[in-house]
């Protein structure tokens, strides 16, 4: 039963890191659409988000988000709004 549930959080990493590889390849298109949009609205609004100097470098076109990270989750927000992810608070 152990290892069951071992394999199954080495399965649920690597889903994980395959999603947060994409949502980076996404940033890096700067792939905006209406979805990313209004989630960047909705992010640069919350109360939770937090400054981080390490990723300011990071160019976007969504100025609200540019440099931030969640507060819950602790994700760039440049990536987390064009992620397949769901927003810790369950504003989006």
């Amino acid at each position: 039963m152990l290892q069951m549930h071992k394999l199954y959080k080495q399965k649920y990493e690597v889903v994980r890191i395959f999603k947060i590889a994409k949502a980076w390849a996404k940033v890096l298109s700067q792939e905006k659409n209406e979805d990313v949009i209004i989630r960047g609205k909705i992010c640069g609004g919350c109360d939770k988000k937090q400054f981080s100097q390490f990723l300011d470098f990071i160019d976007d076109e969504i100025k609200e988000v540019k440099g931030f990270v969640c507060g819950e989750c602790g994700c760039p927000l440049v990536a987390k709004i064009r992620s397949n992810d769901k927003c810790p608070l369950n504003k989006w």
